[in-house]
């Protein structure tokens, strides 16, 4: 009975490990496929800058880059709930970060999406869209705090932020379950929930 118990249990075991190792090379052969499936997609791929921060607890939420120059904003949070960053990068690598304040205290929202326009950066968060001079940005050292005011409301939960040389449009994200926006539409096509509205660079 013991032997047959013991022969039973090297079927199960070698079966188990045979049906593992079949998964295991399922996904090794997918993950090779998608280069071949995608390789248009791959090939787009360009090596830009490293994303700085992610060693010191920083959630990148957006990245913009500066107009005429090798330098790119990355914006985000911190997960210890300290105030939010902007990385100023560069395609060398080279990267220092300002915290951001509201009213002169620290300002830990999400610091979503982040854009700019002229001298003007964009920071959308929280249903709000706020903004400040580039130049305090740029003309900052590694720690200096910048502040963002108290930012104007908009018509959504504010995700993320676009600008271009007459709009800057700010929108949202909907997904049914952790983020859930509060205004359907109905269109010919079906419902809507996430909406992006746009704005004049002067009324804001």
């Amino acid at each position: 009975m013991k032997r047959i118990l013991k022969f039973t249990l090297k079927i199960a075991l070698a079966a188990l490990a045979g049906i593992l190792a079949l998964l295991i090379l399922t996904v090794g052969v997918l993950n090779i496929a998608k280069f071949v499936i995608y390789s248009e997609y791959y090939s787009a791929k360009d090596n830009l800058c490293k994303n700085p921060g992610l060693s010191d607890g920083f959630v990148c939420q957006g990245i913009c880059a500066v107009d005429e120059t090798d330098r790119i904003l990355v914006s985000g949070y911190m997960k210890d709930k300290t105030a939010s960053r902007i990385y100023v990068t560069d395609t060398e690598d080279n990267a220092y970060f300002v915290k951001l304040s509201k009213n002169g205290k620290d300002f830990t929202g999400h610091a979503g999406g982040i854009s700019m326009n002229e001298d003007t950066v964009y920071i959308a968060n929280g249903s709000r869209l706020y903004f400040f001079s580039l130049s305090a940005l740029l003309d900052a050292n590694e720690g200096d705090t910048v502040e963002i005011g108290e930012g104007v409301a908009v018509n959504n939960s504010a995700s993320f932020c676009y600008a271009d040389e007459k709009y800057v449009y700010v929108g949202e994200f909907h997904d049914g379950g952790k983020y859930v926006t509060e205004h359907p539409y109905e269109t010919a096509e079906g419902t809507h929930c996430a909406i992006v509205c746009r704005y004049t660079h002067d009324n804001l």
